[in-house]
């Protein structure tokens, strides 16, 4: 423990020669703290002291991987030592890729990104602070998933979220892109049956409705989104997440005087209900879409 915390100490400072060291002697702390706990020793406040470690780790993870040489070395270091999934210090380049990932969406800088997910965001964070095995495969194939869409693989898509589906086989917002992947390839009647599976993990059909929409947006299809808001926004005309989705859906098709009023909608109605967050978001999209509005437009050229 004294070494890794004297490791720990000189992230960030030139004189450290092996930041491989840290990786080996947290494989090391752990290994002794499992065998000790199965011989029966009482290792309370051992394992206060590793998970401390644990969190300085994380907090610094940033450093550590730019002393390690980058993502590529950890991803061959960790190809050549195949760790388990609970080794998550073995992971960093991931963990870290998908706090840029949570901190992108948070920021909202592109109409349509930026409306992508946002109840995801809470389980990304609770995936930071408790990396569990099921949790960490999850989501490294949902985002495989996601990635795979944005490629236009599809089947690799379906493949990467059945994987997802194996450690969480009733996740409602997993069913929902499963669904959405089988219809983009046009397998309709799969589609629909995953989609009423979805249903049953929904507290009822609008919440239902916001997850596809969210995933419409994930998938580049914002005209299946802009349907499933306006279905949302009959059923509950008081949903600010509702307009909020129907402005990202209408941004993405380039409709900006529709995303205005959507957004100026949401952020009345969230804010009417207390909902600082959402009302948040919708007036940085209203800020956004006032720039794109307000700018100048190119001449049209003249004919000869």
């Amino acid at each position: 423990m004294g070494r890794l915390e004297a490791a720990i100490g000189k992230l960030g400072h030139p004189d450290q020669r092996q930041p491989t060291e840290i990786l080996t002697l947290l494989d090391t702390a752990d290994e002794l703290l499992r065998d000790l706990s199965a011989a029966g020793a009482d290792l309370g406040p051992e394992r206060g002291r590793f998970e401390t470690i644990a969190n300085q780790i994380r907090g610094k993870s940033k450093p550590l991987l730019k002393q390690l040489g980058g993502p590529p070395v950890l991803q061959t270091l960790r190809s050549q030592r195949v760790p388990s999934a609970d080794a998550w210090w073995w992971f960093l380049d991931e963990l870290t890729a998908a706090r840029r990932k949570a901190a992108r969406a948070r920021t909202f800088q592109s109409l349509a990104i930026g409306a992508v997910v946002l109840a995801a965001l809470s389980g990304l964070y609770m995936l930071f602070l408790v990396p569990d095995k099921a949790s960490r495969l999850r989501y490294r194939h949902e985002t495989a998933a996601e990635r795979a869409i944005a490629e236009g693989d599809l089947p690799k898509a379906l493949s990467e979220v059945n994987l997802a589906l194996d450690q969480a086989p009733r996740d409602g917002g997993l069913l929902v892109l499963k669904g959405v992947i089988l219809e983009l390839t046009g397998n309709t009647q799969a589609a629909e049956s995953v989609f009423n599976e979805a249903r049953s993990a929904y507290a009822g059909a609008v919440e239902f409705l916001v997850a596809r929409a969210e995933a419409y947006l994930r998938a580049g299809t914002p005209e299946r989104a802009l349907q499933d808001t306006l279905r949302m926004v009959e059923m509950d005309p008081s949903s600010p997440i509702g307009y909020y989705l129907m402005g990202s859906a209408s941004a993405a098709l380039g409709n900006l005087n529709d995303a205005h009023e959507s957004f100026s909608e949401a952020a009345r109605l969230a804010g009417a209900a207390g909902q600082t967050e959402v009302e948040g978001m919708a007036r940085v999209q209203l800020a956004n879409l006032a720039l794109l509005l307000t700018a100048p437009q190119p001449a049209t050229p003249t004919p000869p």
